[in-house]
């Protein structure tokens, strides 16, 4: 009868087991503690969606690795409001806010109840309101986050990358109150206006800046007052009058300075609200579009009066004229980034290289266009009443170049 004999064990491998065996304790104890500093250093940032975003990026099929375009079909409706929100496209109607990724799918939709609704997005939040009503409401990519109603209506809202936001309404004893909330939805400081109407407010990127302009009537002389202050103190940083003038759209450009267009000028202030460029209208008119950018600002004028002839100027945020063009059309929007301009019409579109001041239009595939996103550094969105498309910016009018070199 044949035994088989068990081999010895050696001592040498018997060693190196035991110590490896001890070095996969220590590093599952080491990996255990990374994992639970990580989360306790990150916990804001873990959220639901963040991680539908990192599952959005997973997603082959996605249009972010493909040369299509995409179709996002929507309900028409006239109060129309469009935007972009981290990379996905946010329709409101006066019933619905809705936000479509870039396949058309709906990732977000719940109701709403104004009659002219008014979307404002940032990195962080979307705001939604009506001017005249009420209420506004605040969501995330994932879900509705926050809804609050006043006792008097809201008139005007602004909103900033990190989530602070502020919000114009009135009181019994004062014509104007403004109220300024952290990014987790508390009311921090109450701003008062007394005689005063609150036109445009605006919040810096960071959050560490507001812009009020007011506009009131001086013993029969029409004034505006341009204050700058910290969001959460009632100490005006800056206040700046001007004489028999109205103000009412302004923003903050990407060094803190910041550009207003009145009634008869564009003023370019530095981020100590120096004023250190003026561009007079003059006898051009009165600026039918405009945009007002972190590197440009623009303005178009039609200074015929009559015909769809516009005279489009560009600033830098310096306040230095870098563009001055006539295009004809019915303009319906414009668009800047960092390095080209986009002048949108009804049936066409122009790219504008700002550096090199040359432009380029396109016609569209259809009519009707209403407004153009900047979807990221490569993608534009055009918005029609009941559809929007998006293009790769370099596909799209490459189409022109390639027809014009074979001419």
């Amino acid at each position: 009868m044949n035994r088989t004999k068990t081999p010895a064990e050696n001592p040498y491998y018997l060693n190196i087991s035991k110590r490896l065996k001890f070095i996969k304790r220590i590093l599952t104890f080491v990996f255990v503690v990374y994992l639970l500093s990580i989360i306790v250093i990150y916990r804001d940032e873990i959220t639901p969606e963040n991680f539908r975003y990192l599952i959005k990026y997973l997603d082959t099929n996605s249009p972010e690795y493909t040369g299509q375009t995409r179709t996002i079909t929507y309900d028409s409706a006239a109060e129309f409001q469009g935007g972009v929100f981290k990379g996905d496209l946010a329709i409101v109607r006066s019933r619905y806010v809705d936000l479509y990724n870039m396949l058309g799918n709906k990732i977000l939709s719940y109701n709403i109840s104004y009659s002219k609704p008014v979307l404002l997005t940032s990195k962080k939040y979307m705001l939604v309101y009506a001017q005249g009503e009420y209420s506004y409401t605040i969501n995330n990519a994932f879900t509705q986050l926050h809804t609050e109603t006043f006792q008097f209506p809201i008139y005007l809202a602004a909103l900033s990358d990190e989530g602070l936001y502020a919000l114009v309404s009135k009181s019994i004893d004062y014509s104007a109150v403004i109220y300024v909330y952290d990014k987790n939805f508390n009311n921090r400081s109450k701003i008062y206006k007394d005689n005063k109407n609150v036109y445009c407010i605006k919040i810096n990127s960071a959050g560490t800046e507001m812009l009020i302009i007011s506009n009131y009537n001086d013993n029969g002389d029409w004034k505006t007052e341009i204050v700058t202050i910290s969001p959460f103190s009632e100490k005006e940083k800056s206040i700046k009058i001007l004489n028999s003038t109205f103000v009412a759209v302004a923003d903050y450009n990407s060094e803190g300075g910041y550009t207003v267009i009145s009634d008869k000028q564009m003023l370019f202030f530095s981020k100590d609200s120096e004023l250190i460029k003026t561009f007079e209208f003059k006898n051009r008119g009165i600026p039918l579009k405009f945009y007002l950018g972190a590197e440009y600002s623009a303005v178009a004028i039609n200074e015929q009066l009559l015909g769809n002839n516009n005279t489009i100027y560009i600033f830098d945020k310096y306040g230095e004229l870098v563009y001055n063009a006539v295009h004809v059309g019915s303009l319906k929007d414009i668009l800047i980034n960092d390095t080209d301009a986009f002048l949108l019409f009804n049936d066409s579109i122009i790219q504008i290289n700002i550096q090199q001041k040359t432009d380029i239009r396109i016609d569209l595939p259809a009519s009707g266009a209403l407004k153009v996103f900047q979807k990221d550094t490569e993608r534009i969105i055009i918005c029609y009443p009941q559809y929007a498309v998006t293009y790769i910016t370099n596909e799209l009018f490459l189409v022109y170049i390639e027809e014009d070199n074979n001419r």
